[in-house]
């Protein structure tokens, strides 16, 4: 997974996708490093919880981005027509539902509850703005 996630940083082009891509790998690399700091050699506990806490920081620098924080601000320039937004919305809202049923059908069972859970309730946002 990390690697894909390497991957994909190295592939995002505008500072949009690399912004969003760089958030993603942090909170990959933040829940790991939670989960070494758990299940890790007692020795080491210390540093994981460390490397934690920063990447928890790095996450809420980006998160102060006004690209990733105030979305309002980019449908607001965009002339803020609400019909538009709402269409885009939709259209997100199903694709991240399909990519979610197809992720379901490729894992194990804990994973597909999971998945098929958050499918469904992405449908049901889109349902909620149609």
């Amino acid at each position: 997974m990390l690697i894909h996630l390497a991957a994909r940083l190295a592939d995002a082009r505008s500072l949009p996708d690399r912004l969003h891509t760089a958030l993603t790998c942090l909170e990959a690399v933040e829940r790991a490093t939670h989960t070494l700091a758990e299940r890790g050699p007692d020795h080491a506990a210390r540093s994981y919880l460390s490397a934690c806490d920063e990447t928890g920081l790095a996450i809420h620098e980006l998160l102060a981005i006004p690209a990733l924080s105030h979305p309002e601000e980019t449908y607001l320039a965009q002339g803020g027509d609400p019909a538009l937004l709402v269409r885009d919305l939709t259209t997100l809202a199903d694709q991240i539902a399909g990519a979610l049923m197809s992720a379901a059908n490729k894992t194990k069972a804990t994973d597909r509850t999971a998945c098929l859970t958050a499918a469904r309730h992405t449908c049901l946002l889109a349902k909620a703005l149609r």
